[in-house]
């Protein structure tokens, strides 16, 4: 399923809004039932109904992991090595 440039943002904003999701730091972090209840209030929140809680933490994941796999590329790129062509992508 795609999406649009907007429902990404929005997913990101509400992610962002609630830390328990991401910083282990938390103890919140460790509380499987609370991030069960997040995901399911996230999903209430971008109001699509065929889109569970468990749905929209996949698609998360999924962008999270390209995001850092795509900056690794960038950052660790070796001296001296050919330039990678780049291919122009919104939130990865």
């Amino acid at each position: 399923m795609k999406f649009s440039h907007k429902i990404y943002e929005k997913l990101i904003d509400l992610v962002r809004e609630r830390p328990a999701l991401y910083n282990c730091q938390l103890t919140e972090y460790k509380d499987h039932q609370l991030q069960k209840n997040i995901w399911k209030n996230i999903a209430e929140e971008m109001g699509l109904e065929d889109m569970t809680g468990d749905d929209w933490k996949k698609l998360w994941r999924q962008k999270r992991d390209n995001f850092i796999r795509k900056r690794k590329d960038i950052i660790y790129t070796k001296s001296g090595s050919a330039a990678k062509k780049n291919q122009q992508r919104a939130f990865i």
